[in-house]
């Protein structure tokens, strides 16, 4: 699973605090952005083994 950067996890706290998160809902919503960053990143991967042909 990929770690979350400081920076990207400072503005998403930011973002919790601007909308009143409660703290036991921002470890669930930091553990899905991990899910969702891992989930894209090995997404990507495997679409770049297809070759792309133009027309």
């Amino acid at each position: 699973m990929l770690i979350v950067t400081a920076s990207l996890g400072q503005t998403f706290e930011a973002q919790f605090s601007q909308r009143n998160v409660p703290d036991p809902q921002r470890r669930n919503f930091h553990k899905w952005l991990r899910f969702y960053l891992d989930f894209m990143q090995k997404s990507l991967a495997a679409m770049s083994q297809f070759a792309v042909i133009d027309k």
